[in-house]
């Protein structure tokens, strides 16, 4: 399966990356390391997140990224086999992502 992000999670990848770098001494590539696991992971199987809810009838799955407490949420297209990143989110943050 292909693994895409929309351009709402590409810029919270991005963003996030970049305050692990700068803020993380000896975790400044750890979040972009369990981002690929996940990559890796949910490509061989899609349907192994925590499923989150349904928002616009779709199944949205949540991954959560251990070591740095980073949730991926995501949907899955097996008919196309596309599983789309749509929102990278803090899990600390004391809320969830408008999905």
């Amino acid at each position: 399966m292909i693994v895409r992000a929309t351009a709402r999670a590409t810029r919270e990848i991005e963003r996030t990356a970049a305050w692990w770098r700068d803020n993380r001494d000896a975790g400044d590539e750890l979040f972009l390391a369990e981002l690929d696991v996940f990559t890796r992971l949910v490509a061989a199987s899609p349907e192994a997140g925590q499923r989150y809810g349904y928002r616009r009838d779709r199944l949205f799955r949540r991954w959560l990224l251990e070591r740095t407490q980073v949730h991926v949420y995501y949907t899955v297209d097996l008919d196309a086999q596309i599983i789309t990143v749509h929102a990278v989110w803090g899990a600390r943050r004391g809320r969830q992502p408008r999905l």
